[in-house]
């Protein structure tokens, strides 16, 4: 079942980054950038399986109904 959380941050150093209100962050594809980009903090993103094996999880903004593809960081590797 999908959990809807609002975005704190979108982070574009290297990669785009997005952190959660839940304390979760999660590396956008790269392909998926441009969009993600664009997001901001306060808006809510619904998390979702996808059926991309390196990308597992597909973020799906609800404001802007848009969707990237990402996968979550471990925070043991941060």
């Amino acid at each position: 079942m999908p959990v809807t959380r609002y975005i704190l941050d979108v982070a574009t150093d290297e990669e785009v980054v997005i952190t959660l209100d839940d304390g979760s962050r999660y590396e956008v594809a790269g392909d998926d950038t441009p969009t993600a980009t664009l997001w901001y903090g306060s808006q809510k993103a619904r998390i979702m399986p996808s059926r991309d094996k390196v990308f597992p999880v597909r973020l799906h903004n609800t404001s802007t109904d848009e969707r990237v593809r990402a996968r979550r960081i471990d925070p043991t590797q941060i």
